[in-house]
């Protein structure tokens, strides 16, 4: 079961149990885009912020406690600081509470990221950062490591849980399913990861408030989902919620700075990963015995089904400019041997393992009205001292 969310002041309580000299006089709340986490900024009586993260279920505070040993191999080899708690305090239930120094800056609004050189061309960048690592550095810290097939199974696996619960539209099934039983599109090279992107993850300074071009990464946080996997994962949130040039100039600047050209099959495992997040959601929503977002998300994926309706994952994407890989070709028209080539299924094993499936998918799934949500599933939006380079006062 998850817990209800903390009040400030408890948070504002924790912080103080975890760090010896921490004497808090102030706090707010923070309400960010990350889902299963209460979060705060505690000021003390020596001037210093510091952010307070805890979990809201034991299942969050496990995840939370993976990349303790990560961290600091992380730090010196990335080109923005890698946050590191600088102490715990023990939450009854959900294991324990973290509290980093906090790093002055703005967090991102994902929805409101510009196009152009700039912010979105840093992202492309800093994740470049992280995909170029060597694995050896993740498989060192003892953090998850997943070839191709590997990641396709997990994927299947949330299929299969999604569809239990009966809440998933069959016809968002279907095209899911059709994308996991695709065999070209899990041919992909592994590389660490940092695992979903959320905006609260990204701390940004300006060099002008008044620019919003001049914003570079200075930190980021949330490793918890880190492991050797699919890069697509990481532009997962990216891709749902990024203005679509802005994306376009991310996987530009990714492109550009990979040492290896990215799959042709990226852009459509992101939207896979970011559609099937949203299902998970649902399925940690039921397993909490939270009804109302329950309802809320079963809303969304029924907008999605509506959205989605007749179009496939598998179609060729749109996008407003294609990015290039080093040497001038165009990721769409690179030909098969150019890409990493892991075990993949067979396309005979594939046939046999869609059938099988589908057949359990109709037992499983039960359709039924369910009401379209007014809008399309965001993110919560940033609130207190979070500025996000699209508002006035970062563009004006």
């Amino acid at each position: 079961m998850s817990s209800p969310s903390r009040r400030p002041l408890t948070l504002a309580a924790l912080a103080s149990a975890a760090v010896r000299d921490l004497d808090p006089v102030s706090v707010s709340g923070l309400h960010t885009d990350e889902p299963g986490v209460d979060q705060a900024l505690v000021t003390d009586t020596k001037g210093r912020t510091w952010h307070v993260v805890v979990p809201r279920s034991a299942a969050q505070g496990a995840a939370l406690d993976l990349p303790d040993t990560l961290l600091p191999l992380l730090d010196a080899r990335l080109p923005f600081d890698v946050p590191r708690p600088s102490g715990y305090a023990a939450v009854k239930g959900v294991g324990r509470a973290a509290v980093h120094p906090h790093r002055e800056g703005h967090q991102l609004a994902l929805e409101s990221l510009p196009a152009g050189p700039g912010l979105a061309a840093t992202l492309g960048r800093l994740l470049a950062a992280i995909h170029e690592l060597d694995p050896a550095v993740y498989e060192e810290a003892g953090v998850p490591v997943y070839d191709a097939e590997g990641c396709r199974r997990r994927r299947l696996a949330e299929l299969d849980q999604a569809a239990a619960g009966g809440h998933v539209p069959p016809r968002l099934l279907a095209r899911w399913e059709r994308a996991l039983d695709t065999v070209t599109l899990w041919r992909f090279a592994p590389t660490p990861t940092h695992g979903p992107l959320h905006g609260a993850h990204v701390v940004v300074a300006f060099a002008d408030d008044e620019d919003s071009a001049t914003g570079e990464v200075v930190a980021v946080s949330g490793w918890h989902h880190a492991q050797v996997g699919d890069p697509a994962d990481d532009f997962a949130l990216l891709c749902a919620n990024a203005p679509a040039d802005a994306f376009d100039t991310v996987l530009e600047a990714y492109a550009a700075a990979r040492t290896d050209r990215p799959d042709r099959g990226l852009v459509t495992r992101a939207r896979l990963a970011a559609e099937l997040e949203l299902a998970a959601r649902l399925s940690r929503a039921r397993a909490d015995g939270d009804p109302a977002l329950v309802e809320t998300l079963s809303a969304a994926l029924a907008d999605l089904d509506e959205r989605t309706a007749g179009a496939d994952l598998m179609e060729p994407q749109v996008l407003t400019t294609r990015p290039s890989a080093p040497g001038g070709e165009e990721l769409d028209e690179l030909e098969d041997e150019d890409m990493a080539e892991p075990t993949a299924p067979t396309e005979a094993a594939e046939s046999t393992e869609r059938t099988e499936r589908t057949e359990a998918l109709a037992e499983r799934s039960a359709p039924g009205p369910v009401e379209v949500a007014p809008k399309a599933y965001q993110p919560e939006a940033t609130t207190g001292d979070i500025i996000d380079p699209g508002s006035p006062r970062a563009q004006r």
